[in-house]
């Protein structure tokens, strides 16, 4: 059975709520490894790129221009292959696409010999029913790319919109949730962190060297420590992700180029062209550029180990100052919990503050030996984290690099309800991240609420302080809508 038949019949049990796997008995079928560099033609390529999602209609124009440009480039998929598996947006009058209709789930390799042009007769299934969010039915596309669509090496493309962590639905038992991934033909339903978690876990132990977040907001350390272990490395944006495209193609185009298995090196040709292409705009629609004139705007490549030492002293930092603080006097908590916050976005996403800055300004505040010690180690692994990245600070913003976000701590917000009596403790407790670090406590302690903050955009805020007021307001704005 070839790859794109048998990913039909995984969309198929899918879509009538089945989500079993489909070729479990093959999975120890799967070719051998072999040495990387050989010149003899193989099934197995040396890279499968799956790319997976959902944009919505107004936006499924920029996924197709995508694949425009990556087509000349998909002539041996023995070298690096494209596999597509994307979901056009709803019928309105925003409908951008050209190659498909709306509802239309596409299920494809992309070569150079594909006709775009009859995308919608030849690899189309109507399928607007198809759960992009559920974690089993993920799992069986990946199972079905690893037996069918062989590779020394994977890369997963998660391409739509994100949230970061998303307090309102990211808990594990939260089927109709979003975070990850969107649906708009759902209604808006989607992934949360747990599910695609989920996925990765029951995926035949296929493991991935990036998985590249093609959607706003998912430079989260949250996000990233409930996947750590299924990737080498992340493309991740911490921001809005203002991208048309370019790092898949400019990816795509340097593994195709590459003599070597060394994603590092890969990833230093990758983002010389993009750095290229964003701070000169080349390539960028000028209606864009107001966009980039007036938000912080950032991607980057993370290394996933780092994180395991990053986490390891956010643990230690967090111990030392749930120690120190009963001792500390109202003022000095005060002075000290009260430290400048960088929000990443003042609409809707208030809580996700920046983690690098948020510990280096406590840790100045309290001036304790120790806890200050914990916290520039942790920065220091944080910095070794980031192999490659670009830094598009606006020219008024306060902070000029950014590094990955982190939930707010604070106790009134840990305790706030969302879904009625759902509390977020209840989603946040049992996150990776606050397992590994006791995040979770720092914020139960924490009782004062940050009143100076750094924000990502909207001028007119630059001097005014956030209240707890204002975010819950914000939270109950976001509740009501869902």
């Amino acid at each position: 059975m070839t790859a794109m038949r048998q990913l039909v019949f995984s969309v198929v049990l899918c879509g009538v709520g089945v989500c079993t796997s489909c070729s479990s008995d093959d999975d120890d079928k799967a070719p051998k490894e072999q040495t990387p560099g050989t010149d003899v033609k193989r099934d197995r390529a040396r890279y499968t790129v799956l790319i997976y999602g959902n944009a919505g209609g107004r936006m499924d124009m920029v996924i197709e221009n995508t694949w425009d440009k990556l087509k000349p480039m998909l002539d041996d998929s023995t070298n690096v292959r494209v596999l597509v598996m994307y979901k056009y947006g709803k019928e309105s009058e925003k409908f951008s696409g050209r190659y498909g209709k709306p509802n239309d789930l596409v299920l494809f390799e992309l070569t150079n010999k594909t006709d775009l042009t009859q995308l919608h007769e030849t690899s189309a299934i109507q399928a607007p029913e198809y759960r992009l969010y559920d974690s089993l039915c993920l799992s069986d596309i990946l199972r079905n790319l690893k037996n069918d669509a062989p590779a020394d090496n994977y890369i997963l493309v998660l391409w739509g919109h994100g949230a970061g962590y998303d307090i309102v639905n990211d808990r594990p038992d939260n089927m109709i949730t979003r975070g990850v991934l969107y649906d708009e033909t759902l209604e808006g339903k989607g992934m949360n962190m747990y599910q695609f978690a989920d996925a990765l876990a029951t995926s035949s132990n296929l493991h991935f060297q990036c998985l590249m977040f093609h959607n706003c907001l998912m430079g989260n350390i949250e996000t990233l420590t409930e996947v750590q272990q299924y990737a080498d490395y992340f493309f991740v944006s911490s921001h809005v992700l203002l991208s048309f495209g370019d790092p898949v193609v400019s990816l795509v185009d340097k593994l195709k180029k590459s003599t070597s298995y060394d994603f590092e090196n890969t990833a230093k040709d990758m983002f010389v062209d993009l750095k290229c292409l964003y701070d000169e705009r080349k390539g960028i629609p000028q209606e864009a550029w107001p966009d980039m004139d007036a938000n912080n705007l950032d991607f980057k490549i993370i290394r996933s180990d780092d994180l395991i030492d990053v986490n390891n002293y956010i643990t230690l930092f967090v111990d030392r100052l749930l120690e120190i603080y009963p001792k500390l006097s109202e003022e000095q908590k005060k002075q000290a919990m009260t430290a400048c916050a960088y929000s990443y976005s003042y609409d809707s996403y208030t809580y996700l503050i920046d983690l690098k800055q948020y510990i280096k300004t406590v840790a100045a505040a309290i001036n304790d030996p120790e806890l200050s010690d914990y916290a520039n180690t942790a920065i220091s692994y944080m910095d070794e984290s980031v192999i490659q990245r670009w830094d598009g600070a606006r020219p008024s913003s306060k902070l000029k690099e950014f590094y990955l976000s982190v939930m707010l701590p604070y106790h009134d917000l840990l305790h706030y309800p969302t879904k009625g009596t759902f509390t977020v403790a209840e989603s946040y407790f049992p996150s990776a991240f606050n397992r590994r670090t006791g995040w979770a406590l720092w914020m139960d302690a924490n009782m004062f609420f940050p009143t100076q903050w750094m924000y990502n955009q909207f001028d007119e805020m630059a001097s005014k302080d956030m209240t707890w007021e204002m975010l819950k307001a914000i939270i109950d704005q976001r509740n009501q809508q869902e």
